[in-house]
């Protein structure tokens, strides 16, 4: 069975951020600086939200998407996809950005443990 899913980038965090790192740098010139269309137009949209090395400084731009989110997961499946231009930035801004977005929708449940990984190998 055949799902359209639509993806929404939202690379303004990146491109509001002061380039402090090459990572952040090379993305203000590689990511598109669009206006974020947030329209469903499909049943499981997909949010990609390139935030910037800092989690606080992401947290305004987050704030549309913890009233749009919950939204459109009481009429379908929304999925979002939350990454940095240093992706070892990551998990600290998932993990700045959860409790923010399980207070709009309680299904998601508590923070989940992230163990850290060591090392690679």
């Amino acid at each position: 069975m055949y799902h359209k899913i639509v993806v929404i980038l939202d690379s303004r965090p990146v491109h509001a951020a002061r380039p402090t790192s090459p990572a952040l740098r090379a993305a203000k010139q590689q990511k598109p600086k669009l206006p974020v269309h947030a329209v469903v137009t499909a049943g499981r949209p997909l949010v990609r939200f390139i935030g910037a090395d800092d989690p606080d400084d992401n947290v305004a731009l987050f704030q549309p998407w913890l009233a749009r989110l919950p939204q459109w997961q009481q009429r379908g499946t929304p999925f979002l996809f939350i990454h940095t231009p240093d992706i070892a930035f990551a998990p600290p801004l998932v993990q700045h950005l959860w409790p923010k977005l399980a207070a709009q929708i309680p299904a998601m449940g508590p923070t989940p443990h992230w163990p850290q990984q060591e090392t690679l190998f």
